[in-house]
Formats: structure tokens, sequence, C-alpha cells
């Protein structure tokens, strides 16, 4: 093979590996910008009364629930009667995180069902002041008290792992902890 060709043939694979290296490049940049892009889907639930016979302030007089049962995350939950429902989904794959919303009045409780394996990035959203072991659907959990880390508002947090799925319960007071006590596996 002549000279000439030697080195159109050498300079033809660098141009080529270059650009190769470039499509990598920008196919990452690409990825990590549309990870940064949260994706919310926010929908509203109706969800039937469990005691259909007292609704609206005589229910939740009498300390009425109304149940709440998703299969897709494997839980139920018992909520006051007259608050709201929202779920939001962000992220996907292993990154993937829902969030079901309870909020009735100035009270929100949330739970975020994740995989486990985001258990301490979801821990390091509280600044703990207090560590403890508790039972949720018969299962071991941990109840975390302390504060928001990005607003410094008090806030409890209860982790439990199921398999592969964790389910985070953040919240506050009484509605809180009455859905953590009425909180089960399906």
């Amino acid at each position: 093979m002549p000279e000439g060709s030697k080195r159109i043939q050498t300079v033809s694979g660098i141009v080529l590996l270059i650009v190769v290296v470039m499509l990598i490049g920008v196919y990452y940049l690409w990825l990590v910008a549309r990870e940064d892009e949260p994706v919310m889907n926010t929908t509203l639930v109706q969800v039937p009364q469990r005691e259909a016979a007292d609704t609206g302030a005589e229910a939740e007089a009498a300390g009425q629930a109304t149940l709440y049962s998703s299969l897709e995350h494997g839980f139920g939950v018992e909520y006051p009667v007259g608050w709201d429902i929202e779920t939001l989904q962000t992220g996907d794959g292993d990154s993937s995180i829902s969030t079901v919303r309870f909020s009735g009045g100035d009270e929100t409780v949330d739970i975020i069902i994740t995989d486990q394996g985001m258990e301490g990035i979801i821990a390091n959203s509280i600044s703990i002041d207090a560590e403890s072991e508790i039972a949720v659907s018969g299962q071991r959990a941990r109840l975390l008290e302390g504060g928001n880390m990005k607003d410094g508002s008090p806030l409890n947090m209860v982790l439990l792992v199921n398999g592969d799925t964790l389910y985070a319960i953040t919240g506050l007071g009484d509605s809180f902890n009455s859905i953590v006590e009425h909180f089960s596996l399906q």
C-alpha cells in the first residue's frame, strides 16, 4: 500500500474515532439532562368510603376513615374522611419515586414508594434528632424524628422495607400516627 494511502487511512480512522466519541458524549449529556427534568403526573383519585352510612362532618366527628388501596404499590391505608389524595411520579426505573399525598386542612402525610436502594437518599432528607424501631404492618420499621432538611420544619419519617420496595411515610401529629398505625402491606 502506498505511503499516502496509509496516511489517509490513519487520518480517516482518527476522524471516525473522534466522531464516535463525540456522539457518545452527546448521548450521555442528553441522558443526564433528561434525568434532571422531573416527570410529574398528578392525578386526583376518587376512593369510595368504607362506611357509606356516615359521610362528611358526621363521619369525621365519629372518627371514621376512608380506605385507600394500591395494588400497584402493594399497600393499603386508612386516612381521615374528607382529606384529598394526589399521586405523584418522578423519574423512572430504579430511581423512580412514587408519592401518594394525603392532605386535609394544614396537615399533609406523604407515602413515598421507591426502590429499597434509595433508602439512604430518602433518609437524608430529614435531620435526625431521634431514631427508634417500631412495628408497621407486622414488620420492623425505623421511625426517624427530626426536621425537614429543606426548611428545618419538624418532620417525622417511618422507613419500611418490604422486599425490594421502600415505603417512607412522612408527616406529623395524630394524623401521621394514625396513617402509620393503619398502613398495611398487601
